[in-house]
């Protein structure tokens, strides 16, 4: 699953470009007043501002997400340091018993 979401944040980062392209391209396209050609401008830069926020919002997203998990690694992490070392010194305690 988290493939699947590093997969799919990048897929939106690499379809950038290619929507930037298309509202550039299409903002100088169109009627032959300034006032259409500024208004479709407008709008495609409206749209590439809202692009570049959602995208912005899901790389947030995406980067809570991995610092949640990574602390949740750490805390396993530190379970089990905690857990070797409880059986280090029961197998210490256990030598000493045993006289070995």
């Amino acid at each position: 699953m988290r493939v699947f979401k590093q997969l799919l944040a990048a897929g939106l980062l690499l379809s950038l470009p290619a929507t930037i392209g298309c509202s550039l391209l299409n903002s100088g396209s169109g009627g032959s007043g300034a006032s259409s050609t500024s208004g479709s401008s407008t709008s495609g830069s409206s749209m590439e501002i809202e692009g570049l926020r959602s995208e912005i919002r899901e790389q947030e997203r995406v980067t809570e997400e991995a610092k949640l998990r990574a602390k949740s690694e750490q805390e396993r992490l530190e379970a089990k340091r905690h857990q070797l070392k409880a059986a280090e010194r029961e197998q210490k305690a256990n030598q000493v018993r045993s006289g070995s």
